[in-house]
């Protein structure tokens, strides 16, 4: 006798389900159908979970940010790191996270829901806030770090990090975007009082940006002009 899925269970499977029929065929081309006939359940089933494929999708995505926070948490807690290697990890996986490919990345950017957009990045401060900010308590601790702000300074780099990043807004190409970072990796440093120079490693991607511009931009790709 096969064993009862939990709730948790079955709208997970539904949600994995989803997210690979969105990666492979786009969210538009996507169907319900799609997801009962992946998952093997019924109408009745799937209305269960979600009311709709939209709610879905804005499933998938919440469930994208959890997974970052989880991940953001495990480096925070590791014991064997210090400060700036925790924050050089979890700065450098949030921008590994968001693949410019993704159908995460091309969903969120469509103009008809802008506002789920501004939900995401709003939730991603929200949930890594307090994570980076004990990170760099421990920063000041060490030595590492000088801010009697430690809170409201992890929120001005994650507001700054979520909006002057986004490939949307740089649509003078590359070379804004290279600027930009600079003068992020300096603020960086002021801002935390850091050592000069200590959030430079933020620039080691450059070239990789690059290259997404140049395809971008030979594919013609409205993110890019």
């Amino acid at each position: 006798m096969a064993k009862r899925k939990t709730h948790d269970e079955r709208k997970n499977e539904i949600l994995d389900e989803a997210e690979k029929i969105f990666g492979r065929k786009g969210y538009e081309k996507a169907t319900v159908n799609d997801i009962l006939d992946a998952v093997g359940i019924g109408k009745g089933t799937f209305y269960y979970y979600f009311d709709s494929k939209e709610e879905v999708r804005e499933a998938v995505i919440m469930r994208f940010v959890e997974r970052f926070r989880v991940a953001a948490q495990e480096v925070a807690d590791a014991t064997n790191l210090d400060a700036h290697e925790k924050m050089k990890i979890i700065s450098i996986g949030l921008s590994q996270k968001v693949d410019p490919d993704a159908w995460i990345f091309d969903e969120l950017h469509k103009v008809e829901i802008s506002s789920m957009h501004q939900r995401s990045i709003i939730e991603m401060i929200i949930v890594l806030s307090p994570i980076m900010a004990n990170v760099v308590r421990q920063g000041i601790a060490e030595g590492i770090y000088h801010t009697p702000y430690p809170d409201e300074t992890v929120d001005l780099i994650l507001v700054a990090n979520q909006f002057l990043f986004d490939i949307n807004v740089f649509r003078d190409g590359f070379e804004e975007m290279e600027k930009t970072a600079k003068a992020f990796a300096y603020s960086l440093d002021l801002l935390l009082g850091a050592k000069s120079g200590s959030f430079d490693y933020l620039l080691e991607n450059l070239s990789d940006v690059n290259k997404l511009f140049r395809e971008g931009k030979e594919n013609g790709k409205e993110v890019i002009e």
